[in-house]
């Protein structure tokens, strides 16, 4: 019950799980305050919801409780060869790195998204109950677009540029907002939901990094299609608790050899930069990723963005050996990671600065006996975001909207589970 969340359309019944016959609200019902008041007058606890309305309800809310991030496995490097990997590898191997399209991003001087950024506020009423709902098209239309593109049956690239465009629209009307959505990814519909959250997230570090719209669209274009060769290696085959074996660390990284050579069936409707970022997204600055083990000047600057955002989307995901990390945690492993020079310092300093140390979502304890949960990054201040706060024993009927940039005595002492 405590899932149903005020504003949200229902797309499928909810039912009363001690007779599953029983059809409590109606499919298309919107949840209210009357609702509500109705199911507890007829002594209603718990209800069953259908999996995607689920995820819907949990949109903005991350699903973060685990403190513990395990380190990575000793990936190894890809034999696969096709032709769209033949074409990246030569380009990338030569001296002449300047037919990657825009290896260097400002070669044109576009001018940089801009945000609305909106510090001390609450986001726009209605606001995440529609963002939800076009998040959950966005990923009917990635299931859609993966299911053609393995088949090899009729599958168009077009809706994907509409979802990254869309995208960098919604960064500009309320960044933080798009990255709350993005940082509260639900277990299902993989990898379609996840490369959905994925784009959003580095859109929102792109943007943040001062990329012009086609940068940041080519981004979200490589992001949402890098998993589509998950299909052909076996997606459930490394969702295990046991260490990976040898040969599953080789069919992990085929898949993202198996993915260029899809995209490049598409021909030049899916760009060579967006073929760099889903062909490198798992390659790591230190030589340690994979398909092939490139080093930090061999990387495309957009596959580092989209590394970054993999890893931190990946980590704060549950998944069934696992948990979901918490959003702080995520971002200390991240820091660290740059340390081992694994990630580009520039890009965690973008993510820090989107999402802030405790990301935007997080449940947080402060200094003064209250406790909160963080609604707006604080940009370069990565310690001090815009916090809802409310003591404990009054519940969030009682809530104060803070800027920590501004209330320079209060403070956040450490980072709270997400709740059951």
């Amino acid at each position: 019950m405590s899932k149903l969340k005020i504003g949200a359309v229902l797309t499928s019944a909810i039912v009363d799980p001690a007779q599953p016959r029983l059809k409590l609200l109606a499919a298309g019902v919107r949840i209210d305050e009357h609702v509500i008041e109705r199911l507890v007058q007829r002594g209603i606890e718990t209800v069953i919801v259908s999996e995607r309305d689920l995820a819907r309800l949990s949109a903005f809310v991350p699903q973060g409780r685990r403190t513990k991030v395990p380190p990575p496995p000793a990936y190894v490097r890809s034999t696969l060869q096709n032709d769209g990997s033949k074409e990246v590898d030569q380009l990338l191997l030569s001296a002449d790195q300047s037919k990657a399209e825009t290896f260097d991003l400002k070669a044109d001087k576009a001018i940089a998204v801009q945000p609305d950024r909106r510090p001390g506020s609450p986001y726009a009423d209605g606001l995440q109950s529609q963002w939800a709902t076009e998040c959950d098209n966005r990923i009917d239309v990635m299931v859609d677009f993966t299911e053609d593109s393995v088949r090899g049956s009729g599958a168009s690239v077009s809706p994907l540029m509409d979802i990254s465009s869309e995208l960098v629209d919604r960064w500009v009307e309320d960044a933080d907002a798009l990255v709350a959505l993005a940082t509260s990814p639900y277990q299902s519909d993989y990898p379609s939901r996840h490369g959905v959250h994925l784009a959003s997230l580095a859109i929102a570090i792109g943007a943040e990094m001062g990329l012009d719209q086609k940068a940041l669209i080519d981004l979200g274009v490589g992001c949402l299609i890098h998993d589509v060769g998950m299909r052909s290696v076996g997606v459930g085959l490394f969702d295990t608790k046991d260490a990976l074996t040898d040969g599953q660390l080789r069919r992990l990284a085929d898949h993202p050899v198996k993915a260029i050579d899809i995209a490049t069936r598409f021909g030049e409707k899916v760009s060579m930069v967006s073929r760099l970022v889903l062909y490198q997204i798992h390659e790591r600055c230190d030589g340690s990723g994979y398909p092939r083990g490139y080093q930090a000047e061999q990387i495309h600057p957009l596959a580092k963005i989209a590394a970054v955002a993999d890893a931190f989307v990946g980590m704060v995901s549950t998944r069934k050996h696992r948990l979901a990390i918490q959003g702080y945690r995520a971002n200390v492993a991240l820091l660290q990671e740059v340390k081992q020079k694994r990630f580009d310092a520039n890009v965690v300093r973008c993510l820090l600065k989107a999402t802030s140390l405790h990301p935007i979502g997080s449940a947080v304890q402060l200094n003064n006996d209250h406790v909160g949960r963080v609604i707006r990054s604080g940009g370069d201040d990565f310690v001090r975001p815009t916090i809802a706060m409310w003591k404990p024993s009054h519940g969030e009927t009682d809530t104060s909207i803070v800027d920590l940039a501004q209330e320079r005595q209060i403070q956040i002492t450490q980072s709270l589970p997400a709740a059951a």
